[in-house]
């Protein structure tokens, strides 16, 4: 496939991300320099084919968004007819969007602002601890690659201690009796960064006032794919790769009385 039929995939793919680099090496710099938020170069490039064709290596790798909202849409048939969602953690993410088009009345909670409007969709900028809602609001909660950051310092925000276990305790409470919560993390060997990586005792502690009704497990494999695992298999991996985390916990969980 030559290189500016690539560039129109991974436009229409949000699970897709490209990596360009230039041929010969020393055109990378110049091909990713910016102005303005702006990469002019290589923009000139990707629209002449001949130029792309002979100056531009593409590659890709998929993200683990492609099983984590895939299982979410075939978890919907368990959800009533115009279930109540919360979406925990939504920007970045085109799930509420998606959802709401879906018919089902959407809110979104997150500390940076949400750009997409529509009318079964609306958005709470707060934070997730602390979440504005009273108790039982929703039918069903997602938590899509969040629960990982709660309490670490990212997005220019302090460390605080037990954040994953604060933003569950405020899931369960905002969940009605017997909603159904969604929730998707890195999964492998125990260990820390600027996020967490969970394994199979943490998730047990974390969700003890949960039942787990579906469990799956993905494994990252050779940077294009996602193969299914077990969670035994999955605790022996390391959990980073250059591609980014290499493992995904994906469960389905009801809230118990």
């Amino acid at each position: 496939m030559k290189q500016l039929e690539l560039f129109h995939y991974f436009r229409m793919s949000p699970y897709l991300m490209e990596f360009v680099e230039g041929k010969p090496s020393w055109l990378t710099p110049f091909i990713h320099f910016k102005i303005f938020g702006i990469k002019p170069i290589y923009s000139i490039f990707i629209r002449i084919p001949f130029l792309c064709d002979k100056f531009l290596k593409v590659d890709w790798k998929v993200t683990e968004r492609v099983v984590e909202n895939n299982w979410l849409y075939r978890f919907l048939d368990k959800l009533p007819e115009q279930a109540r969602i919360l979406d925990v953690g939504c920007v970045g993410s085109m799930v509420s969007f998606e959802l709401a088009n879906m018919g089902y009345k959407v809110t979104g909670i997150d500390l940076r602002g949400y750009p997409l409007l529509h009318p079964n969709f609306s958005f709470v900028k707060g934070d997730i601890c602390r979440m504005p809602f009273p108790d039982g609001s929703f039918d069903f909660i997602t938590a899509i690659s969040t629960i990982e950051h709660v309490g670490f310092p990212f997005y220019d925000l302090p460390a605080f201690p037990e954040g994953d276990k604060k933003v569950i305790r405020e899931i369960y409470r905002c969940l009605k009796y017997e909603g159904l919560f969604y929730m998707t993390v890195p999964f492998g060997l125990k260990e820390n960064t600027w996020y967490q990586i969970f394994d199979s005792r943490h998730l047990t502690g974390l969700l003890q006032d949960f039942n787990i009704i579906e469990e799956k497990y993905y494994r990252r494999s050779l940077g294009k794919f996602w193969l299914p695992v077990t969670a035994q298999e999955l605790e022996k991996v390391s959990p980073y790769s250059s591609q980014g985390v290499n493992g995904v916990a994906i469960l389905l969980c009801k809230k118990r009385s």
